[in-house]
């Protein structure tokens, strides 16, 4: 790092930051923002390898195919007829 922080002193830092920037209650506020900039200066994020693609499958026809319902639901009462 610079030329008056030892590696022992950024390791430090960068513990003290992270442990302010998980704890804070507000994490989108511009001071927690700005501590995150600070410590992506003092030591870089991991980089994530990308995620492998899948192949597109179209969707299977046994897949598409509409289940019927576990419980059987009665027809409407025909209110016309003046039967109950």
């Amino acid at each position: 790092m610079g030329p008056h922080l030892t590696d022992e002193r950024v390791a430090l830092l960068v513990t003290e930051l992270d442990r302010i920037i998980n704890d804070d209650r507000f994490p989108l506020s511009p001071r927690i923002r700005a501590l995150r900039e600070i410590r992506a200066l003092l030591k870089p994020y991991p980089v994530r390898p990308p995620l492998p693609q899948k192949p597109y499958e179209p969707p299977s026809r046994k897949n598409s195919v509409q289940k019927k319902s576990k419980f059987w639901i009665p027809p409407p009462p025909d209110w016309s007829k003046g039967k109950m």
